[in-house]
């Protein structure tokens, strides 16, 4: 995500998730800087398909930075309602992020 962000800065902070059966593919755009992309493994539950939503880094990160594991558990339902994060090690915790229409 730290390296996405500085891509998605010229960009209205934006970052996109596609969601794929077995990882995550993270990009993000600069009209000046160019592109990145990065794939991150996951489990993922309930695949059906290929599944695309985009946020804003900066609540993504500021979610990262509050996690005490290593894990974290992310469910999403559509592109238009908000992205659920949990951190597993505590069940207390719940952040929710909506995303954002590109």
């Amino acid at each position: 995500m730290k390296l996405a962000s500085i891509f998605a800065r010229d960009a209205g902070n934006i970052v996109k998730f596609n969601i794929m059966e077995d990882h995550i593919k993270i990009t993000a755009e600069s009209g000046s800087a160019g592109s990145q992309e990065a794939r991150v493994d996951v489990k993922v539950e309930g695949f059906t398909s290929d599944f695309e939503i985009s946020f804003n880094y900066k609540f993504v990160e500021d979610f990262l930075h509050s996690v005490v594991g290593e894990e974290i558990k992310v469910e999403f339902s559509t592109i238009d309602k908000a992205g659920v994060f949990t951190d597993p090690k505590d069940k207390n915790y719940l952040h929710l992020i909506m995303p954002v229409k590109v």
